[in-house]
Order: structure tokens, then C-alpha cells, then sequence
């Protein structure tokens, strides 16, 4: 790494309030928002939404468990946010009741960190539970991959670099992310990224493994499919196929014909063909992130080190000092332009909101499906 350790600059740090001004209620051993220096953490607005004040205005996507992710303005402040609504039968079907407190939780303990989407508030109406969320106009990396068909190098590395940085954070504090992909990657105004979607990720503590099967088919490592457990490494498998599809425009392992036993094969397999253009420097960065042993696949702090990014400053990454090679167009703050057209014309569902206080909804009698999402 570029003139300074990175664990360096996370040592000695004071604790970072909430945006509340409250100190955080997370411990000192687990909470991400500890390590970052005051100095490189994002202002953050007040984190005192009224659900009843919100005014969706447009779609702007859908997830695997999300039914709506909505653009929606504060009536009283002006301010916009993405607000992510789920199902609480669905969670409970599918048994994401887990994941979705542990996402609301794990975003709390990032909050204001560079490269991870704000949560600003949550609250739960009779039928779904809500995410009141940065808004990113900048929209998806994925959408700005696919008009272009592939990055140069330059803009390969940006990114690269600033998802490695969130990945680091997450690693350092034993958080696993499981989800990684350029649809999750988003785009601020500015054209700096925010890793989004935390529904998969998981604080395994000091545990040496941990054994959920989740993630996005073309991105999971071999050890997630084996189902013998696995460690934050995962997420520096799918970095790998990250970069790779950035530099080449698909996944290094692609899905034929809904056939997942034939990619899961390959998967395991671990061969990669590297199109002869590509940057020699670059090939041996990816083939370090995607060893199929977890024990010597590249760690964070090692792919820091590796010649790829040479010429990277980390300390400039963290304070978002580094250009960016592509500002995407926005036109003002509700802006909708870099989403998906199948997303924005469609019609946006309102929360159902009853009698609502410190934004949780009072219940006279819940059923044991809405009883887990108490105080939520």
C-alpha cells in the first residue's frame, strides 16, 4: 500500500457519535462507526423522519425481498431519500426474519461511513417494514456497466478501490457482506460509490465460520456452495468476479440456461478465461481474489498491497479525495434518470400508516407474523 498501513489509519480513534449526537449504544470491539476518523466521515442530515411526512414519488427498484425501493421526499425539510419496503409475511415465509434485523442493525453501526449507504430511520406499518435510506442518484453501477459494455482501467481501479475500502471496514469489524455485485453498488452525485443491500450480511463475531447459503448465484464462492461453512474470504471471491466483470462486462462465471448445477461446477472448477487484452497486472490481481482456497485467496489488506493499485493512496480512497472517472448526469435532487425506465414508471405504493409514534407503529393486537417486527 501506498506510504501508509491501512489498519493505520483506523488506530487511536475517538468514538463516532450518532447522527443524533448521541454516542453509539454498539461495543467498542464490534462498532465500525469507531474506526473512522472524524475527519473522513460523511456529514450526515438528521436522522428524524416522520414516516407520515414521506411523499413517494417513483420506483426506483425492486430486490429478492424488497417489494418496492421508492424515491420519496420529506414534506417538511425537502429532503429525498430511497425508501425500501418488505414484506413481513414474505420475510417470514422465507425465513429472512433474521436478516432483516441484522441489516438494520449493521447499518446503524456504519452510519457516515464513505462508501456504505445511510440508513436515516426505519418503521414498521401493519403489513411491511420499511428502510428510510440515502438516496443515490447516481443509480447502479450495473446500469452504468451495461451502457458502456465495459470500464477502462482507470475507471476499473476507481471503483475497485473504493468497494475494497468498504470491504475492509466490513472485514476489520468481522462483518461479512455475502452480496456483492455491481447491482449493489451504487452512485452518489459526485460518482462515488455506496455499497447497498445488507440483507445477506451477517457479524459472525469470533466464530471461525459461518454456514447461511445466500448471495447471487454467478457470485458465490466454491466454499458457499460446499456448505462447509465460510468466513468474510467469500466476499473477496465475489470482489474478484466484481472486478472481472467491471474490466470485461460479465461475470467471470456465467449461468447457461437457468442450469445452476453446471455453474456451481464451474464454480468449484475455479477456471477463468482472461481475454488477451487485459492488463497483465490486473489478470494476477483477479486470479489472487479468485483462488479457490479460502486459506490463500487474497485478503483486503492484501489486495491493497498488490501492484494493481501501486499508484493508489489509501488514506486519499477513505477521504474520497480520488476523482472520479464518471459523474453521472443528475438533474437535481429528484432526479431519476441513471434508474431503470421499467422502475420509473410505475406507480409508487404509500405505507399504510396507522397511529404512529417515534416512528413504530402502535398495534392493538399483532399476529405472531408482525409480533418479530415489534418496535422495528
Amino acid at each position: 500500500m501506498a506510504q501508509v498501513s491501512y489498519n493505520q489509519l483506523f488506530e487511536h480513534l475517538p468514538p463516532m457519535p450518532c447522527p443524533d449526537g448521541n454516542a453509539s449504544p454498539m461495543s467498542d470491539t464490534d462498532d465500525m462507526c469507531r474506526r473512522r476518523k472524524g475527519s473522513l466521515k460523511r456529514p450526515l442530515q438528521s436522522c428524524d423522519v416522520e414516516p407520515a411526512d414521506l411523499e413517494m414519488l417513483k420506483v426506483i427498484g425492486r430486490g429478492t425481498f424488497a417489494q418496492q425501493v421508492a424515491l420519496a421526499k420529506d414534506r417538511q425539510t425537502s429532503n429525498v431519500y430511497a425508501v425500501k419496503s418488505c414484506d413481513k409475511q414474505n420475510l417470514v415465509k422465507r425465513k429472512q426474519v433474521v436478516h432483516t434485523w441484522t441489516e438494520k442493525r449493521i447499518l446503524e453501526k456504519l452510519r457516515g461511513h464513505p462508501f456504505i449507504v445511510t440508513l436515516f430511520s426505519t418503521f414498521s406499518t401493519p403489513d411491511e417494514v420499511h428502510f428510510v435510506l440515502e438516496y443515490c442518484p447516481g443509480g447502479e453501477l450495473f446500469y452504468h456497466l451495461h451502457q458502456q459494455d465495459r470500464f477502462d482501467d482507470v475507471s476499473v481501479q476507481f471503483y475497485a478501490a473504493e468497494v475494497l475500502t468498504a470491504l475492509h471496514s466490513l472485514h476489520t469489524a468481522n462483518i461479512v457482506y455475502r452480496d456483492l455485485k455491481p447491482e449493489n453498488v451504487l452512485l452518489d452525485a459526485a460518482g462515488h460509490i455506496r455499497l447497498a443491500d445488507f440483507g445477506f450480511c451477517k457479524d459472525i463475531g469470533d466464530a471461525e465460520r459461518t454456514f447461511s447459503f445466500c448471495g447471487s448465484p454467478e457470485y458465490l464462492s466454491p466454499e458457499m456452495i460446499k456448505r462447509r461453512g465460510h468466513t468474510v474470504a467469500t466476499d473477496m471471491w465475489s470482489f474478484g468476479c466484481f472486478c472481472y466483470e467491471l474490466a470485461v462486462g460479465h461475470p467471470p462465471f456465467q449461468m447457461q440456461n437457468d442450469a445452476l448445477p453446471a455453474l456451481f461446477e464451474s464454480i468449484q472448477r475455479g477456471f477463468v478465461y482472461f481475454p488477451p487484452s487485459l492488463n497483465p497486472c490486473f489478470v494476477a490481481f483477479v486470479k489472487g481474489c479468485l483462488d479457490v482456497n479460502p486459506a490463500t485467496r487474497f485478503t483486503t489488506a492484501q489486495a491493497m498491497d498488490h501492484p494493481f493499485f501501486k499508484d493508489i493512496a489509501w488514506s486519499d480512497v477513505l477521504a474520497r479525495h480520488l476523482k472520479p472517472p464518471f459523474i453521472p448526469p443528475v438533474d437535481g435532487i429528484e432526479s431519476t434518470q441513471n434508474f431503470d425506465d421499467d422502475f420509473t414508471s410505475e406507480s409508487p405504493r404509500s405505507p399504510t400508516l396507522l397511529d404512529m409514534k417515534h416512528k413504530r407503529l402502535a398495534q392493538d393486537a399483532p399476529s405472531p407474523e408482525v409480533d418479530v417486527f415489534v418496535d422495528f
